[in-house]
């Protein structure tokens, strides 16, 4: 098979341990037989953007935005600040917009990967984000801020480009002890080939099923006590 490996998906930085556990999964497969070519896509920062405005304003985050309307005082400060950015979104982005920016971001990532069997890349820029985080703040990679927590998560483009079949699989663990991703990408519709990548994988790095890497669990007694 042949695999294009793309670590940054033109539009984001991502920090060196997650850098590390995807390149880890490129030589897997490399030593299984695969020939994997590292490239870079066009994406801009701009073009997900409006992309995702348009359709977060115009279908998402309408619905959210009408249910706020009604029960602001039960949602989380994400969900309500997240309809308050849409109801702005939706005055700037129209969803016209967004479908001519997804359809070139579409054609961009089918004539990038065409000489390929599927894509790699990570799942996440960074290790994770800390328990409790409201999301409200700022995503902080290799010491530049990136803005919105929004770029922590390399899942985006393929919410917009959701024609191709996306399969996250374990890459390894980060410093946090979480695990972390890659992200298997097939062309349009290929859904086979994802999930073989994703197998082989399973079999080539079977951290996740290894004893030393599985929670500790305390059994609960059958029958409580009288005092509990």
């Amino acid at each position: 098979m042949r695999i294009a490996l793309c670590l940054r998906l033109g539009a984001y930085d991502v920090q060196a341990e997650i850098e590390a556990n995807t390149r880890a999964v490129a030589r897997a497969l490399t030593d299984a037989g695969a020939i994997v070519e590292e490239i870079e896509l066009p994406w801009t920062k701009d073009d997900l953007l409006t992309s995702a405005a348009a359709h977060f304003s115009t279908i998402f985050g309408a619905l959210v935005r009408e249910i706020e309307a009604e029960h602001r005082d039960r949602m989380s400060p994400y969900a309500a600040a997240f309809a308050d950015t849409m109801a702005v979104a939706r005055e700037q982005v129209s969803y016209l917009d967004g479908l001519r920016v997804e359809t070139r971001l579409q054609r961009e990532l089918a004539e990038a990967i065409a000489p390929f069997d599927a894509l790699i890349c990570p799942t996440t820029a960074v290790p994770g984000l800390p328990a409790g985080d409201d999301l409200l703040g700022r995503v902080v990679v290799n010491g530049e801020d990136h803005g919105e927590p929004l770029w922590a998560a390399m899942t985006l483009p393929f919410n917009i480009s959701n024609r191709c079949p996306v399969l996250n699989v374990p890459s390894g663990r980060s410093s946090w002890g979480l695990p972390t991703g890659v992200q298997i990408v097939g062309h349009t519709y290929d859904d086979p080939t994802a999930f073989r990548i994703g197998k082989a994988l399973e079999q080539l790095r079977p951290w996740a099923y290894t004893p030393n890497h599985r929670p500790t669990v305390q059994p609960k007694p059958l029958v409580q006590s009288a005092t509990d």
